[in-house]
């Protein structure tokens, strides 16, 4: 797959899921939670009983990082085989309980993958240095 570091990989069952927080997927957060910050109040008051909250947040990302994934594809020319796309309701009963702290850190790695800025700088095209 394309490296892009907004991007986010989650292994089920041996197929790598994409994870973004794409501006629609932000915008499905706002909607069903009514922000960002509205899920992870949730998160902190459910404590270990995380799970519904977190497989919910599971499918807008791996919805965002699919169509990501897509319009990446469609842009480079570069072609992309990505997993069968799951319902809630296959997620809810395709993950183990045991699994949501991996997939708590996933989530977490998503949502703040491509915060910070990747600077490049060119070397000097001669030796001299101006003062």
């Amino acid at each position: 797959m394309m490296d892009d570091n907004r991007v986010v990989f989650f292994e089920l069952y041996g197929k790598q899921y994409p994870l973004c927080c794409t501006v629609s997927a932000k915008a499905k957060i706002d909607e069903k939670w009514g922000s960002l910050d509205a899920w992870a109040e949730l998160v902190e008051e459910h404590g270990e009983d995380v799970f519904a909250l977190a497989v919910e947040m599971t499918k807008i990302l791996m919805d965002g990082g699919a169509a990501h994934m897509r319009v990446q594809s469609k842009i480079s020319g570069e072609e992309i085989e990505l997993p069968t796309e799951l319902s809630l309701d296959e997620l809810c009963n395709l993950i183990p309980v045991l699994d949501c702290p991996v997939l708590m850190t996933r989530l977490s790695d998503a949502l703040t993958a491509g915060q910070h800025v990747t600077v490049e700088i060119e070397p000097e095209k001669n030796g001299e240095t101006t003062q």
